[in-house]
């Protein structure tokens, strides 16, 4: 386990390409990586590819009333 095992990241934009250098870091440390993002094939994948200790979340952080509701 890595230095950051039993925390868990959120990475808004988390399925572009800083978003997953990113979350494979986090994940490479041992953090629980939740990648939330518009683009759900990349962030699904991205997901697919760390393996376990990572979900994808379809999310929109731009629409201030999803936002303010939760339902991304």
């Amino acid at each position: 386990m890595g230095r950051l095992g039993e925390r868990v990241a959120i990475g808004t934009g988390g399925a572009g390409d800083i978003g997953r250098a990113v979350a494979r870091a986090l994940a490479a440390e041992g953090a629980s990586v939740v990648i939330a993002d518009v683009r759900d094939p990349e962030g699904t994948d991205l997901a697919a590819d760390l393996g376990g200790p990572a979900l994808f979340v379809h999310f929109d952080v731009t629409s201030e009333g999803r936002l303010a509701a939760g339902t991304g």
